[in-house]
């Protein structure tokens, strides 16, 4: 799909025939006449979601930008990814407008949909959150911060499969400078009920700061995709810095209740790494086997 250079890396999309190829270099530049806008799926502050024919064969999903919309830090981080539990970039159209970003089309949609559906089962929500824990520790590992991770912005594909998606507000910290202040022209919103004290009362993000919201996460599967927290937004700004937590989910076990007060533990230096929450519930599924 993409002219071939040295040192690639070629992965398989799973339940198609694309084959990706990693670039070392920078050909991800497609034509837009490659491309066809099918069926549109959303739409957000950014633009659009649509599925799509790339050559009039594979399907695609095709991000669409609004005029103005900043699009090159999402762009840049897709860029360096590639793991099973992360999605993947195929092309970017940046010449005319709209603009469009090509990735891989997950064919059961948004997780917070997926979520209200009656066939999950406890196994089912501890396979969803191990791997959004596993794609989680490869970008903690890569140093980027998601910033907006939810049920909204996981996509579920076929067995079950589940990737994070929506990198709009990622951001790629430098070794020596692993936390990053809040900038209203790249960071208009903040997703107040997943977002961390430090980050309500500080502006400051770090990798902690997405640990928290990996837990809030797993609170909204544990829910089936119930948003979190009573009242409004104000009063959640109020109650989470002074010590506020949800209470455990009817369905949730103790010791994954007990992953997500660690998760939200004040301090974000004593909340666990990605790395430490996949050992964490690799041990949980092995002893409820």
């Amino acid at each position: 799909l993409f002219p071939v250079k040295a040192q690639q890396e070629r992965v398989t999309t799973p339940g198609t025939n694309l084959i990706f190829v990693a670039q070392q270099s920078d050909q991800w530049e497609r034509p837009r006449s490659e491309f066809k806008l099918v069926k549109h799926l959303g739409a957000g502050d950014f633009g659009e979601i649509w599925e799509g024919l790339w050559n009039n064969k594979d399907k695609v999903a095709i991000k669409t930008f609004k005029r103005g919309y900043h699009f090159k830090n999402e762009v840049n981080a897709l860029k360096t990814l590639c793991h099973k539990n992360l999605i993947q970039l195929y092309a970017v159209c940046s010449v005319g407008e709209p603009v469009y970003i090509v990735t891989e089309l997950m064919a059961k949609g948004s997780l917070l949909q997926f979520l209200k559906g009656p066939w999950l089962t406890d196994a089912n929500f501890m396979h969803i959150i191990s791997q959004v824990a596993e794609g989680m520790a490869h970008l903690e590992n890569k140093h980027i911060l998601h910033i907006n991770l939810g049920a909204r912005n996981v996509l579920v594909g076929e067995e079950l499969l589940c990737k994070i998606a929506d990198f709009g507000l990622a951001r790629i910290l430098k070794v020596s400078h692993p936390s990053l202040r809040q900038r209203k022209y790249w960071c208009p919103f903040v997703p107040i009920r997943w977002t961390a004290p430090e980050v309500l009362t500080d502006d400051r993000y770090t990798a902690k700061s997405d640990v928290w919201s990996f837990g809030i996460f797993m609170y909204e599967v544990f829910m089936l995709g119930r948003t979190p927290y009573p009242g409004d937004n104000q009063e959640v700004k109020d109650k989470v810095p002074s010590g506020y937590r949800l209470p455990k989910p009817d369905d949730c076990s103790p010791d994954i209740y007990m992953l997500m007060l660690e998760c939200w533990q004040e301090e974000p230096n004593r909340r666990p790494s990605f790395f430490d929450l996949v050992e964490k519930l690799t041990a949980i599924q092995r002893s409820l086997q």
